[in-house]
C-alpha cells in the first residue's frame, strides 16, 4: 500500500477551513497517510490529534515553510494542499488508483474548481480562470479537462502530488510560482506527469476586487520572477499580458503626438484598431463565461474581470523579470507536534 505524506500550508485567517480540510484527509479510508501542517508568521491554536504540524518565521517565506513540512513528514507521494481547499474524502483512495495505473508518471494532480457554496462574484471568478481568454495555457488548473500526460501548466500548488524520491526543494525566496519551477525541473530531467480531472480539490476565490486583484498580481509577479531566475521556462503566452500593457501606452503616448501633429483620423485607427481586436477577445471570453454558468447576467462581470486579470497579471510579470528579490534568511524553526487542542 502507498504511503502518502500531506503538506497543508496555512496562511492564518481560515482556520473554519483549514479544520475541514484537515477533517477531510483524517477521514480518507484504507490509506496510511501522515499530515503536517506548516505555515509562516501564524499558526493554529491547536491541531487534531494525529496532525503535526512546523512553523517557521514569517521572514523565511512561504517556500520554507513547504520545505521543513516535506523535511517532516513520512510517505512515498508527497501531497500538497492550501488552508482554503476542501477535498472529497476519496481523494487519496483515488490519487492512489491514478499512481498505481501510472507508475511511470513522478507528478500527479487535478483542478482546483469553485467550491458550491460560492457567491455569483467568486462563481464568475472560477470560470474567467478555467477561460481560454482568462489564463490561457494553464486554464487546466481551474477546470477539468482530458486526462492525460502534462507538464507544469497543468498544475498548481493547492492541490498537487509528487512522488518523494524525485522531490527537490522549493526555491526559497521565491514570492509565488515555487511549483512551477520544480515542475519545470522534473519535466526537463524527462519524468513523466498524469492530469487527471477526477484529483479534484475545492478552492475558495478570493471575495471582492481588491483581493482578486492582488491574487493575481502576484501570480504574475511569482511567474517573472521565476522567467528571470530560469529562462527555459518562458513561454510566450506568459508574457502577452505584459505586451498588451506595454501596446497600450505606447498607443497613448502615440495618440498625444499624433494630436500635437495633427494627423489624420486613419492613424488614429492604426494606432487603436488592436485595442479593438483585443475589445473583442474580452467581448468572447466573457460571453464564453456566461454561456458556462448559463447566466447572461455574468457577462459584463466576466468582462471586466478578465481586464483587471489581463492587467494586474501583466504588470506583475513585468515587476518579477525587473526586481530584486532578497535571498530568505535562516532562523530557528519552531516545532509543534501533534497538540491536544482542536482549531
Amino acid at each position: 500500500m502507498t504511503r502518502f505524506g500531506c503538506v497543508v500550508l496555512t496562511q492564518g485567517g481560515r482556520p473554519e477551513v483549514l479544520r475541514e480540510t484537515l477533517d477531510a484527509l483524517l477521514a480518507q479510508q484504507g490509506v496510511e497517510l501522515d499530515v503536517v501542517v506548516v505555515g509562516n508568521g501564524w499558526a493554529p491554536t491547536g491541531l487534531p490529534d494525529g496532525v503535526a504540524g512546523h512553523f517557521e518565521p514569517v521572514d523565511r517565506g512561504i517556500p520554507a515553510g513547504r520545505n521543513a513540512g516535506v523535511e517532516h513528514v513520512a510517505g512515498e507521494l508527497l501531497l500538497f494542499l492550501d488552508d482554503d481547499v476542501t477535498v472529497r474524502k476519496d481523494l487519496i483512495r483515488r490519487l492512489t488508483e491514478v499512481a498505481q495505473e501510472h507508475e511511470d508518471a513522478v507528478v500527479f494532480g487535478g483542478p482546483n474548481e469553485t467550491p458550491r457554496a460560492s457567491n455569483r462574484f467568486q462563481w464568475v471568478q472560477g470560470a474567467v480562470l478555467a477561460s481560454l481568454v482568462g489564463s490561457g495555457p494553464v486554464r487546466r488548473r481551474y477546470g477539468p479537462h482530458t486526462p492525460g500526460p502534462a507538464d507544469e501548466r497543468f498544475f498548481t500548488l493547492c492541490n498537487l502530488a509528487v512522488r518523494r524520491r524525485v522531490m527537490p526543494e522549493f526555491l526559497p525566496d521565491q514570492v509565488c510560482a515555487e511549483e512551477n519551477a520544480v515542475l519545470a525541473h522534473l519535466y526537463a530531467q524527462g519524468f513523466r506527469m498524469h492530469y487527471d480531472p477526477t484529483l479534484v480539490a475545492y478552492h475558495d476565490r478570493r471575495p471582492d476586487w481588491r483581493g482578486f486583484a492582488r491574487q493575481m498580481h502576484k501570480y504574475g509577479l511569482g511567474r517573472g520572477q521565476l522567467i528571470a531566475r530560469r529562462p527555459a521556462t518562458f513561454r510566450l503566452p506568459y508574457v502577452v499580458p505584459s505586451l498588451l500593457l506595454a501596446y497600450l501606452a505606447a498607443a497613448l503616448v502615440g495618440t498625444v503626438a499624433a494630436v500635437g501633429l495633427g494627423a489624420s483620423a486613419r492613424t488614429f485607427l492604426v494606432l487603436w484598431a488592436p485595442a479593438g481586436l483585443y475589445a473583442l477577445a474580452l467581448a468572447g471570453g466573457a460571453a464564453r463565461v456566461a454561456w458556462t454558468l448559463h447566466a447572461r447576467r455574468a457577462a459584463p462581470l466576466a468582462c471586466v474581470m478578465l481586464a483587471v486579470l489581463h492587467a494586474c497579471y501583466g504588470w506583475g510579470v513585468v515587476q518579477g523579470v525587473v526586481s530584486r528579490f532578497p535571498a530568505a534568511t535562516n532562523p530557528q524553526a519552531t516545532w509543534v507536534e501533534s497538540p491536544e487542542s482542536v482549531v
